[in-house]
């Protein structure tokens, strides 16, 4: 049974995670140094981490922060299955937001929403019952759309992530900024313009901020140059950055490989592992996709990376390294490739040994795969739509279609099966759902809506 344990780090231990030097460490920088943090630093951060990794292991599930979930895996917490599934979904409620495929999150008893209103992006705030509760200052985000990417809008196309006493949110034009939970207000802004020509890649700014503890990690840049950078979420400043490749349209995750946490991301062109700690590069692999656009999140599974692109396939990488640490050797080897199945725009879940997915081909089709040997067990029908977002329990996964196509599919077949099927808007829906405890979240093209697969009471996502 998966545990609904809320773990709260101590205030000092994660804001004692910094640089202890102004010296780059390999290809990272530090910009924050202070010697009173010195012992604090080499004890509080592995306390930390030792933290988050028992949270990792013992599958504690709390809220749904930010992007695919608590450890950005798309596996949903504690929820209530009906003994049927209902021939239809109780609309418990409906609200115009706003624009843009950012993700509604959870924390506590409140709903923040990312959105876009003409020329402007601003986060609102609702609780479970649809009452809105604040609204928070907009600011400018003019945005100029590429040709090819006209049909998706002018975003935000990233999703907020929650920390216990801010929100992180990463606009269209790379504008980051952190927001009081409690009322909206602006706590602090940082806006990169200048340094790479341009303040987002070419289809706009499409990857969601991480955090470890309160430190707040992203990727900014434009097409061709940027940095990953983790910063201090009181104030915004910047801990550690990581210069050279441009953002992807893929969002970091956090993994522990050996005994080295690390932040690993698709970039515009590679696959990247650097230490959490320090932002030091490990290690890198080339990946190109045609039009530049690694969009997958990665999923790490047993030592192993595993990714996907544009008819690329998925493939499997094994990283080890000489000796333990951020300066070790670190060898990527590649264990399996499957490129009968590819993911675009749609990012994979696993549950008991199988992974899950939507892949491009046959215009638009759901695959169970072996993530051992890649070996695929059963692909779906065709021509599902465009994209797919997937949230898991043990037994069962959510899938919903850009179609607006919500279907439950079944955990551990031998052969594809498709249990129930409910249509829920007339617009698209790109934006990832959340699996609550017995309803649905979704967010179309301007609308937020929650759904209830049968008792139509409200409880959030433990």
């Amino acid at each position: 049974m998966i545990g609904r344990v809320r773990a709260k780090v101590p205030f000092w231990l994660v804001f004692g995670s910094r640089s202890l030097s102004n010296e780059p460490i390999m290809s990272a920088t530090f910009l924050k140094s202070d010697c009173s943090y010195r012992l604090l630093f080499s004890t509080a951060y592995r306390v930390l981490l030792a933290v988050v990794s028992i949270m990792m292991t013992v599958e504690t599930r709390a809220d749904w922060p930010g992007w695919r979930g608590q450890f950005r895996d798309g596996r949903a917490g504690d929820v209530q299955v009906p003994e049927k599934w209902p021939n239809e979904l109780t609309l418990l409620w409906s609200h115009e937001v706003g624009i843009g495929h950012a993700s509604p999150v959870i924390s506590g008893n409140r709903i923040y929403q990312f959105v876009r209103n003409g020329e402007r992006e601003l986060l609102k705030c609702f609780d479970f019952q649809g009452h809105q509760q604040w609204v928070s200052p907009s600011y400018l985000a003019t945005y100029r759309l590429h040709e090819l990417a006209l049909a998706h809008g002018k975003g935000p196309k990233s999703t907020p992530m929650v920390v216990d006493d801010c929100i992180f949110t990463l606009g269209i034009n790379s504008v980051l900024s952190g927001w009081s939970p409690d009322d909206g207000s602006l706590k602090w802004r940082r806006e990169f313009k200048g340094p790479f020509g341009s303040t987002s890649p070419r289809y706009g700014t499409a990857t969601s901020p991480l955090a470890i503890g309160r430190t707040c990690i992203t990727h900014v840049g434009g097409q061709g140059g940027g940095k990953l950078l983790a910063l201090d979420g009181r104030d915004g400043s910047t801990i550690w950055e990581w210069h050279r490749d441009g953002p992807g349209y893929s969002s970091p995750v956090l993994a522990r490989l050996g005994k080295t946490f690390q932040i690993i991301v698709m970039t515009q062109e590679n696959v990247v592992g650097v230490a959490s700690r320090s932002g030091a590069l490990l290690w890198k692999i080339p990946y190109k996709t045609d039009f530049t656009v690694n969009t997958v999140t990665p999923t790490v599974y047993k030592e192993m990376v595993i990714v996907s692109g544009f008819h690329r396939g998925i493939t499997a990488y094994r990283l080890g390294a000489d000796q333990p640490g951020e300066h070790g050797r670190w060898t990527p080897v590649e264990v399996w490739h499957n490129p009968n199945v590819s993911m675009y725009m749609s990012s994979p879940v696993i549950v008991d040994d199988r992974m899950y997915g939507f892949s491009q081909t046959s215009s638009g089709e759901l695959f169970c795969l072996n993530p051992v040997n890649g070996e695929l067990i059963w692909t779906g029908e065709a021509r599902m739509g465009d994209h797919a977002s997937l949230v898991a329990t043990d037994n069962y996964i959510l899938v919903l279609t850009d179609l607006s196509e919500l279907m439950i599919i079944p955990v551990g077949t031998e052969n594809y099966e498709r249990l129930a099927t409910y249509f829920v808007s007339d617009r698209k829906t790109w934006a990832h759902p959340v699996w609550m405890k017995n309803s649905v979240l979704i967010k179309d093209t301007t609308h937020l809506m929650m759904y209830a697969f049968g008792n139509p009471t409200v409880e959030g996502p433990e």
